[in-house]
């Protein structure tokens, strides 16, 4: 089976979507599948070589605009031939010219195509830019998700999100994973501190994530400049790029609250830094108000660190797993959670870890998440039966699956 897989940019500050693509791309090639990617050439292919390493086959077309839609012209003429020569065309992402065209393209030429919006029609995202988003949607988008043989979503929120968006084709609900090889490397956090030495001696709490308010750094600056007295054996530390002024808002909060040294602010942090970052802490937190997978979250488990997260992100097995929080997403519930948290020793929230990382070698593994998608390849291809993981709606309007 030969696959395609386009999306726009993989730029290595890019999040989620630079990380999981190339690692989607690996899985399904262990799992026997030529695989193509294609995206957008120069610093947007930031992440592309971790799916080459593993023998997928790339395509990079130079971007002409860089800005809204990323059009590119090599690959409106180049990608026509492309999907000639596979079976299937899978898109990541909306509201760009790489997806509409690899969906027209794909449609045009009758090849099944799959799309993963990943996360891009949750109420939330779709309400940041409503207005161009809305046209994006009435001229192109709609159009592609409503003939999609299938849609993926990473959870049954987002499937859930797709129906209220309106959509009533089959949906596969599959995970994103983590390269567990890429957190396998060495590090024991001793560089970490090394570089942010005020840090000191002090138990390391860890978010690493984009600063943005989706993501809720709101809410655990609110949180933790109740903790942070009762709890001077911690230090906060907060990774990632600043997006929409939120260091400058979260340093005057902290500022309004004297708790300014509490907290150390390490900007993005990639590769090898993440990963010294993720052992150097005890504790890892994420609150964010909506978000279909949350990456980081997993990547943190796997690493062995208990994990708190919230109700606005679909990672409940961490309570009942033993691995960690999953609490409203509100400054209290947050509040709670930390401070029953950060009582805990260091044994105890390394025995939490351990229970975590368990759990992701089970279930978030690029290659079983491949071995998942080939199945419903297969089936879309009509060279299988329907997986597990598909749901659809049947003519009467109920669902099935």
């Amino acid at each position: 089976m030969t696959i395609l897989h386009v999306v726009a940019g993989l730029p290595p500050e890019g999040g989620g979507l630079s990380e999981l693509v190339p690692g989607f791309c690996r899985g399904l090639s262990e799992a026997g599948c030529v695989v193509h990617l294609a995206t957008l050439d120069g610093p947007l292919a930031g992440t592309v070589a971790h799916a080459r390493d593993a023998g997928v086959i790339t395509h990079l077309f130079r971007p002409d605009f860089r800005h809204t839609i990323l059009y590119s012209d090599a690959l409106r003429r180049e990608l026509p031939a492309l999907v000639r020569q596979v079976d299937l065309v899978h898109v990541h992402s909306n509201w760009t010219f790489p997806v509409w065209w690899a969906c027209h393209t794909a449609l045009h030429q009758r090849k099944p195509l799959v799309m993963s919006p990943q996360g891009c029609l949750f109420p939330e995202r779709l309400r940041r830019s409503r207005g161009r988003k809305y046209l994006a949607g009435v001229c192109f988008d709609n159009r592609y998700l409503r003939r999609a043989a299938c849609l993926h979503a990473t959870a049954a929120s987002e499937r859930d999100a797709f129906r209220a968006y309106g959509l009533d084709g089959p949906v596969a609900v599959i995970p994103n994973g983590v390269d567990t090889e890429a957190f396998d490397g060495p590090g024991d956090g001793s560089d970490f501190r090394a570089r942010f030495s005020t840090c000191g001696d002090k138990r390391l709490l860890l978010y690493l994530s984009r600063l943005d308010p989706i993501k809720g750094l709101d809410l655990l600056i609110a949180a933790w400049t109740r903790l942070a007295t009762q709890f001077p054996a911690w230090h906060l530390v907060i990774a990632g790029p600043d997006e929409r002024r939120c260091e400058a808002i979260a340093r005057g909060a902290l500022r309004s609250a004297g708790r300014e040294e509490s907290v150390t602010f390490c900007g993005p942090l990639y590769g090898a830094d993440r990963l010294d970052a993720l052992r150097a802490c005890e504790l890892f937190v994420l609150p964010s108000r909506n978000e279909n997978f949350g990456i980081a979250v997993a990547e943190a488990a796997y690493v062995g660190r208990p994990v708190i997260t919230t109700h606005g992100m679909p990672w409940d097995g961490l309570t009942s797993r033993g691995a960690g929080w999953w609490v409203p997403a509100d400054a209290e519930g947050l509040h709670v959670a930390l401070a029953e948290a950060l009582a805990l020793d260091a044994a105890a929230l390394r025995a939490m870890g351990a229970r975590g990382r368990v759990w992701v070698e089970q279930e978030f593994t690029w290659p079983r998440i491949g071995r998942q998608m080939l199945d419903v390849y297969q089936w879309i291809l009509g060279r299988g039966e329907r997986s597990e993981c598909v749901r659809v709606i049947s003519p009467g309007g109920q669902r099935r699956g």
